[in-house]
């Protein structure tokens, strides 16, 4: 298996797990009340913006194990919009 495919495939399993995290720690946060305190809406929304964050990595995995690449704008925009996410999530 090539370098490229082995990567791929880890950020697609490692993305997977995350993805279950966020979600359950969401839908935790919605369905119980005594989690809606500030700490809670505030672990909450790191998990939602973690969540966008790790769709961009999986939109990466997918493109690494099926080979496809994007030309320098494509791939400039979809990098700009994931580094937008990520200094929201971070501040």
């Amino acid at each position: 298996m090539e370098d490229r495919a082995i990567g791929g495939t880890l950020i697609l399993c490692i993305s997977a797990f995350g993805l279950f995290g966020n979600v359950n720690i969401v839908v935790a946060t919605l369905r119980k009340p005594q989690l809606r305190s500030k700490c809670g809406i505030l672990i909450c929304l790191m998990a939602v913006y973690d969540t966008i964050c790790l769709l961009f990595e999986v939109g990466s995995g997918i493109r690494m194990v099926s080979r496809i690449s994007w030309d320098r704008q494509t791939c400039f925009k979809a990098n700009g919009a994931y580094f937008c996410v990520q200094m929201v999530s971070a501040s």
